[in-house]
């Protein structure tokens, strides 16, 4: 029997209301929420960080590293998607979210992953030398949706996109490209969910959320999403789901 491997992962970043980024960390503050779910499933999920976080937040990751989570990078610095960064402006960033990592963590980061899932071939180019792995493109993006990103070949496995020295983690819808993540869990509930695992269940499935998911502004957000967090993390584990961060996948694969 195969297994079956949940990476579970946490976008950390500004807030996100009315469809804007504004400079508040609502979100992140409300990360507390959660904790008790972590210790209950002795869950170590990779909090995908922006620069900013990092800035303003970074004894709190500290804490969240001892624990045993793996911190990665969220974007090149901020919350902007790659359509709003010239290469030259991407490189600068990326060097100085690096930098700040490592004066934080004093250790390289592992992971990366693009604000809004917006990477490209020449972001990924970016990474390789840097990250020994990204979590930035989504194997099948919904028809409904304009896509932009990655326009290469993908997989819904564990991958080297165009033979670039950097892992692949994909983000892995289970229907019609939506995926199992924490603005689609808020709308459409665990139901859904519940139905769709019974008839699907691939080897690799990706659980995410935003910081900002916690936030009781939200619509079924705050201790509602909690809630359904929960349920969702209950509905893996009965299908045999073991949930690891990227830092554990790519150990595993290496």
């Amino acid at each position: 029997m195969k297994q079956k491997i949940c990476f579970l992962a946490i976008d950390t970043e500004e807030d996100f209301i009315n469809s804007q980024t504004v400079n508040s960390f609502e979100g992140v503050k409300n990360l507390k929420l959660i904790s008790p779910i972590l210790k209950e499933f002795k869950l170590r999920p990779t909090f995908f960080c922006t620069g900013k976080v990092l800035e303003n937040f970074a004894s709190l990751f500290k804490q969240y590293q001892n624990f045993g989570c793996e911190i990665a990078l969220h974007g090149f610095y901020d919350h902007l998607n790659m359509k709003e960064q010239n290469q030259k402006e991407r490189e600068e960033k990326l060097s100085k979210h690096y930098n700040l990592y490592q004066n934080i963590f004093k250790e390289a980061p592992v992971g990366f992953r693009a604000v809004q899932n917006t990477i490209d071939e020449a972001g990924l180019k970016l990474l390789e030398n840097k990250f020994k792995y990204d979590s930035s493109i989504i194997s099948f993006y919904p028809h409904f949706k304009k896509y932009i990103g990655y326009t290469g070949k993908t997989a819904s496995k564990l991958y080297r996109p165009d033979n670039l020295n950097i892992l692949e983690i994909p983000l892995n819808p289970l229907f019609a490209g939506v995926q199992l993540q924490g603005k689609w869990l808020r709308e459409l509930g665990v139901v859904f969910y519940k139905f769709w695992l019974k008839i699907k269940q691939p080897e690799l499935i990706s659980l995410s959320f935003h910081s900002w998911d916690l936030n009781p502004e939200q619509k079924n957000g705050g201790e509602i999403f909690v809630g359904y967090l929960r349920k969702i993390i209950l509905l893996l584990k009965e299908q045999g789901y073991e949930f690891k961060n990227g830092q554990e996948i790519y150990g595993e694969y290496k």
